[in-house]
């Protein structure tokens, strides 16, 4: 994280099912591996992603934002500002790799995004362009969004498909 106060994981699956698979076995893992090194227990969020945006070119270094948004009303009253005006404003951002976002699944007005760029000075760039344009919808967006966690990533993986046998 910035500052180096800690540390960040944000993890993408295609359904439900293998996203709570793979937390038990991390956890399964981490707490005799790295139980000494952590000061708190683990704080998870469960986001079903709505919006997932990836970049026409992709790159090699990558910095992560993760914002929340309280005080949401309904999702069909935001998706038509999202899908105008936040999507391709986010899209035409320098330095802009990927975006997912969802509500989270214990408190519903609570939107999570997690933005990759390239590197800190686009993400910050494009996080004041994203919170100008819902400052200026503050009917649909009446709290600003809040940069809750951020850094350069270290390690990354993707995976086509996943093993049946794992």
């Amino acid at each position: 994280m910035d500052g180096g106060s800690g540390v960040f994981a944000v993890s993408v699956f295609a359904d439900r099912d293998a996203m709570l698979a793979a937390n038990a076995y991390a956890k399964a893992w981490a707490e005799p591996n790295l139980g000494a090194l952590l000061t708190a227990a683990p704080e998870v969020k469960t986001v079903a992603v709505t919006v997932h945006l990836d970049a026409a070119r992709q790159g090699q270094d990558s910095y992560v934002l993760v914002r929340m948004t309280e005080g949401l009303g309904p999702s069909s009253a935001l998706l038509p500002t999202v899908q105008e005006r936040l999507v391709p404003l986010t899209l035409e951002q320098p330095g802009f790799r990927h975006l997912y976002s969802g509500r989270d699944e214990a408190q519903g007005d609570l939107a999570v995004s997690v933005s990759v760029f390239s590197n800190r000075s686009t993400a910050i760039a494009a996080h004041a362009q994203v919170a100008a344009l819902m400052a200026r919808h503050r009917d649909l967006w009446p709290k600003p969004a809040r940069i809750v966690l951020s850094g350069e990533v270290l390690a990354a993986a993707i995976a086509e498909k996943a093993d049946p046998h794992l």
